[in-house]
């Protein structure tokens, strides 16, 4: 049998169990507490530093707001070189043009071009221009006058030339064509000699590309105008004349090349013929000039 134990016994004992149960519990909520307000106190606190992630392979999804002073910047990719532009190849035209150089007494605008380079040889200032052909009029017996003289774009001979005028003159390696027009006032003195004249000098990279404009440019004369050839002198590396009716008068038209150089000389007469005055200008222009260089 159990033995019964007095009362106040019992008493104490339940009384320790009570104690201890409340400790307990105190205990437990006063650590509780503790840590929500630690938790509390850094989350709301602006001044908590944000540590910064040191593995390089995380991928950062906000920008940084502060870099160290011993961080190096990314350099900036910069852009590639442009891929050059191609040019046409030079060689033999392959499609005839339709229209010819400036004819004999037509107006030309005047501009300023730039000598082309680099790849062939020639540069700017190492060859003497083309200018220098223009004749003086005092030099031509008679009364002559400038009317007009300057310089022409490749653009504007090109527009001269006609279809594929553009590619024709770089297959050429053309680089700059100057003009002048002369007007004889005492035309009626001399009604058998040329009223008009207009000299014409391209000049091109080297004498293969004056040489094939020559057979070109002479090409499209008798295409459009209905000129035909007639006898030429022997001047310069070669030459081709080519004569007949336009406009109410007689022309000649003579291509010289020299060199580098051709040489367009155009002549009208309203009632004569102008060969033998634009003849002797070509030849008195190229022996004054030393187109070696």
């Amino acid at each position: 049998m159990t033995p019964i134990k007095p009362r106040n016994e019992r008493g104490n004992k339940l009384l320790r169990y009570l104690l201890a149960a409340l400790l307990l519990i105190a205990v437990i909520g006063g650590g509780a507490y503790a840590i929500t307000r630690y938790l509390d106190n850094g989350d709301n606190n602006p001044e908590t530093p944000v540590v910064a992630a040191t593995n390089g392979t995380v991928t950062p999804t906000l920008a940084a707001t502060q870099s160290s002073d011993t961080q190096q910047t990314a350099p900036t990719a910069t852009s590639g070189a442009a891929a050059p532009t191609a040019t046409s190849s030079a060689g033999e035209p392959t499609q005839a043009p339709s229209e010819g150089d400036a004819a004999a007494g037509g107006d030309a605008a005047t501009a300023t071009v730039a000598d082309a380079a680099a790849g062939d040889g020639a540069q700017a200032g190492s060859t003497g221009s083309s200018e220098a052909f223009l004749p003086d009029p005092s030099t031509l017996e008679g009364a002559w006058a400038v009317t007009d003289e300057g310089e022409r774009t490749k653009a504007e001979v090109a527009e001269a030339i006609g279809a594929n005028g553009d590619e024709l003159l770089t297959s050429w390696r053309w680089r700059e064509n100057f003009y002048e027009d002369l007007n004889r006032n005492d035309a009626a003195d001399a009604p058998d000699d040329a009223s008009f004249i207009n000299v014409s000098v391209h000049r091109f990279a080297n004498a293969d590309g004056a040489s094939e404009a020559l057979t070109a440019l002479s090409d499209i004369v008798v295409s459009a105008q209905g000129l035909q050839d007639v006898e030429t002198p022997a001047i310069g590396d070669q030459a081709r004349g080519l004569a007949g009716p336009g406009d109410g008068v007689n022309l000649y038209v003579l291509y010289v090349q020299d060199g580098k150089y051709l040489l367009r000389l155009g002549g009208s007469s309203a009632t004569g013929d102008p060969t033998a005055t634009v003849n002797a200008l070509a030849e008195q222009i190229l022996a004054g000039q030393d187109t070696s260089a």
